[in-house]
């Protein structure tokens, strides 16, 4: 018999918090043979690796999967997917907790319904204390069609983090649209993906998951590969709405009117904050690619960024006179290679 639900759990270093997180998703009332944890391990140093194992025993059903190569949030939650065995799919981050008051009821109807994507809330503790729960403007066991509910809500205040949501897991497998892997940033485009292609989406106003902010998390340290990664999101965000646009006038008239927009206002600001040379170094900062460099092109920019933007490279020279360290660096280098 198949669980009825599988958590699944990227982890990397989360030895701090996976105790409170794995406590919180056993404290549903869900029986052993009702649920599935799986801890994908993200290439973890040993350490952190030792205390996975160590918690083996006192979770019934905890699996857990090593991956031997780092791959980020979405290669950990693409290796979940597969590897489930739950009727439903839910994610959870290491660092987080599952409110599990209203599982067992929200499971109960599913499996009756069987819609693709079941819709529901989090509670955001946000770094300044103030606590936020987004609702969604449906009723409870309210149900419609992806395509409709993005049509009518697309730019109404909805989550776009998958650990709100819950997934039906043949849909997830049927659709195969994996997440972006061995990158920042990796979910939110796919959260959109899968909202607008599902046949049957049932909403609930109840809070499965509680988000805690803090100062050393992703989206909340501003790095170059962070900067980077704004920019390939919001290229696959603007992909997305190319797709959607193409099914749904509708659709269309909303995303220019708001979305496109938006995606455009984000490209921009995130361009003006970058460091152009980051793209040409070898430090991980690879997800600009030559299709988001031309989606780029293709956007209103001011004369100087226009400038920027069509001739990258003498940018990224340009760029970098104002920072003669890095000269000096780069030439002591070269001298020191071609001493040798």
């Amino acid at each position: 018999m198949e669980p009825q639900i599988t958590y699944i759990i990227p982890y990397y270093n989360g030895q701090a918090t996976i105790r409170r997180q794995l406590d919180s998703i056993y404290a549903t009332s869900l029986g052993p043979t009702e649920l599935e944890v799986i801890i994908i391990d993200d290439a973890s140093p040993s350490s952190a690796q030792n205390t996975l194992h160590h918690e083996l025993s006192k979770y019934p059903g905890l699996r857990i999967i090593r991956h031997e190569t780092n791959r980020r949030q979405g290669g950990a939650k693409n290796t979940g997917i597969h590897a489930a065995k739950g009727e439903f799919i839910a994610f959870a981050d290491q660092d987080d907790t599952i409110d599990p008051t209203h599982i067992k009821e929200i499971l109960t109807l599913a499996i009756t319904q069987q819609p693709d994507v079941i819709l529901c809330q989090a509670r955001r503790y946000h770094i300044n204390g103030k606590l936020q729960t987004p609702g969604h403007p449906l009723g409870n066991g309210a149900t419609m069609s992806g395509k409709q509910f993005c049509e009518k809500y697309f730019n109404a205040a909805f989550s776009a983090s998958p650990w709100s949501n819950i997934y039906r897991r043949e849909y997830l497998i049927e659709l195969h649209r994996p997440m972006a892997e061995k990158t920042l940033l990796e979910d939110v485009d796919w959260v959109q993906y899968h909202l607008f292609f599902a046949k049957k989406l049932m909403n609930f106003n109840y809070p499965i998951y509680n988000w805690y902010a803090h100062t050393q998390s992703i989206t909340h340290t501003n790095t170059p590969r962070l900067t980077t990664a704004c920019i390939a999101l919001g290229y696959r965000k603007i992909e997305n709405s190319r797709i959607f646009c193409t099914i749904s006038p509708q659709f269309a008239n909303i995303i220019y009117e708001d979305g496109q927009h938006t995606i455009a206002t984000e490209l921009r600001a995130a361009w003006k904050v970058s460091h152009p040379w980051r793209v040409f170094v070898s430090d991980g900062c690879g997800e600009i690619s030559p299709l988001i460099w031309e989606s780029l092109s293709q956007l209103t920019w001011d004369k100087w960024t226009g400038f920027l933007i069509r001739n990258r490279t003498l940018a990224a020279i340009i760029m970098t006179l104002a920072f003669p360290l890095r000269w000096a660096i780069f030439f002591k280098r070269l001298i020191l290679h071609n001493g040798d």
